[in-house]
């Protein structure tokens, strides 16, 4: 689907250039097949087709990857090699960083995308084949689209944490067609903006379209807005009404979402991509195997004692072994092997043996029994499952004691689905089917959201902070006395740690509630060495936009 673009190539002969005097003034002539907010939009398909392209503005490597960066820099994961990605690692980020400048440009193409579909289809009064209800609701989706691209921006490159700030963002509430200076907004009057195109956007569907945002996604966000604002008893109303409404959403498990990502009524809004038509990169393949070290940490203190955190050792010798059986009677089997090693590494790789990869782990100074243990062992269950064949070797029990049960489901050896390492992200991208998605909005988040809001407000509203924790803390192994247990100081940094627990890797909330956390409480709650003074808890707005906007101002 092909972004609207205002753009007219016109090629015109010497000959053509020396008759034009015959033709009269170029300002009165009339193009054929121009598209413009006027005409773009001709039939109800034609509308629907815009209002994919919006969507589809979401899919972009650029995008993508920057959920990346930041799960780096939140302390999520342990490292990327993406563009841009060492002043992630440090939170140290320059105005000339190439992530942050196409994120920047990418949110905004979203949010011009989205103005774009609502001035044509108001261009129009009549639209053949779509319904009032129809138009009303496309338009009340464009409207989401806009505001969830302004509140990652706000929450990227704006002060968001202070109302008083000046340093908000650019608003547009019309399409772009040129080179336009605008100022910032101050972050009051981004939020204003924000809440003004969520009210709009109350009119989509109860029940939306495969990868469309429906009523409880528009709700859902503005609950996170209303909560990054500081009004809380908005957000604990707006949370909480949405919560009596959609409960029954809330999985009892805590993977169930991740490995239905298209069909778990939790799910309230993430991205549709298929293979091969939509895929959002393999970023989560390559990257979000290994878990960084502030997310174990976290795991390891709510759990138990600090540093008691074990994970399950499956068995990985007795694969190992049934492999080296298989080749004695096949010595072919060995190169089908590899040949699946090498593909699994997506040619970064190219063994010829098994003895190679051995090799290339004792040269790091590892054993021989380590060295087959995490060179080899580890490639054996997925070869086999993608060749179907039964090696007869039990799965090892989970025995992993010590971290957070999140944390445990989603990278015990045992328990680890897919063939990135972690199982929030189990497909994989060069296969047909299903791909790996963003989840933007799930209903799980409502909960912590309502907890804060509450807790924040003190005195009588504990109780229901308390409520809110404990509905979504069932399926995470915390019991009710747990959640009474919690002093009432304490509260609101435990209810981030366990939101960090939960949303971790999914929608830069990891991130941007560290901020919150650092700036209004001053309260570093996860010791994440990244966040404090000197660092760059907002990104700077890239040199790029300073250049072609003269009225930006960069934060200071």
């Amino acid at each position: 689907m092909k972004t609207l673009k205002h753009l007219i190539l016109i090629m015109i002969s010497a000959a053509g250039l020396a008759s034009c005097s015959m033709l009269g003034s170029l300002d009165d002539l009339e193009f054929e097949y121009v598209r413009t907010d006027e005409n773009i939009i001709t039939d109800a398909a034609s509308a629907e087709n815009q209002l994919a392209g919006v969507y589809s503005q979401w899919k972009p490597f650029n995008v993508s990857t920057f959920f990346t960066l930041q799960s780096l820099r939140s302390g999520a994961i342990a490292t990327a090699n993406i563009d841009g990605y060492t002043e992630f690692q440090s939170n140290q980020i320059t105005d000339t960083n190439n992530a942050t400048e196409k994120v920047y440009t990418n949110l905004y193409l979203i949010i011009n995308a989205a103005n774009s579909l609502v001035a044509a289809l108001d261009a129009r009064p009549e639209i053949k084949g779509l319904s009032e209800t129809r138009r009303a609701e496309i338009r009340a989706e464009a409207y989401f689209n806009k505001a969830l691209a302004e509140y990652y921006l706000l929450c990227t490159f704006g002060e968001f944490y202070d109302l008083k700030s000046k340093y908000g963002i650019v608003i547009w509430n019309e399409p772009v067609r040129g080179t336009v200076a605008r100022a910032r907004e101050s972050v009051a009057g981004s939020y204003a903006a924000i809440l003004a195109d969520l009210e709009a956007a109350l009119q989509v569907p109860a029940t939306p379209a495969l990868g469309h945002a429906g009523l409880n996604a528009v709700r859902a966000l503005q609950a996170k807005v209303l909560l990054c604002m500081q009004d809380y008893p908005e957000a604990a109303r707006v949370a909480g009404e949405l919560i009596e409404a959609n409960d029954a959403a809330l999985e009892s498990d805590f993977l169930a979402p991740f490995a239905n990502p298209y069909g778990s009524a939790e799910n309230l809004f993430n991205l549709y991509c298929t293979y091969p038509e939509a895929p959002l990169g393999t970023q989560y393949v390559g990257y979000y195997g290994t878990p960084g070290e502030v997310v174990t940490a976290l795991a390891d203190e709510l759990v138990g004692e600090a540093q008691d955190g074990q994970l399950s050792t499956p068995n990985l010798m007795a694969y190992y072994n049934w492999l080296k059986e298989q080749i004695a009677v096949d010595p072919s089997f060995e190169t089908l092997f590899i040949n699946s090693v090498n593909e699994m590494n997506y040619g970064y790789t190219s063994y010829t043996t098994i003895q190679d990869i051995i090799d290339e782990y004792l040269m790091y100074g590892m054993s021989e029994q380590e060295a087959i243990e995490y060179g080899v062992a580890p490639y054996i269950p997925p070869f086999t499952e993608e060749k179907g064949i039964e090696t007869g070797i039990a799965p090892s029990e989970c025995n992993a004691s010590g971290y957070d049960y999140r944390y445990i489901q989603t990278y015990d050896p045992v328990l680890v689905q897919g063939e990135c390492g972690m199982s929030k992200y189990i497909y994989n991208d060069y296969t047909a089917g299903p791909n790996n998605t963003l989840f933007l909005l799930r209903m799980a988040d409502v909960y912590y959201i309502k907890a804060e809001a509450e807790a924040r407000q003190g005195g009588e509203h504990l109780t229901a902070a308390r409520n809110a924790l404990a509905r979504v803390l069932e399926r995470a192994h915390y019991d009710r006395a747990y959640v009474d247990g919690i002093a009432d100081d304490r509260l609101i940094e435990m209810i981030h740690k366990h939101r960090y627990m939960e949303n971790f890797t999914e929608n830069q909330d990891d991130y941007f509630d560290q901020v919150r956390a650092f700036k209004l409480d001053g309260r570093n709650f996860c010791s994440n060495s990244r966040i404090a003074a000197g660092k760059s808890l907002i990104a700077p707005l890239p040199r790029a936009a300073l250049g072609g906007n003269n009225l930006l101002e960069q934060l200071p």
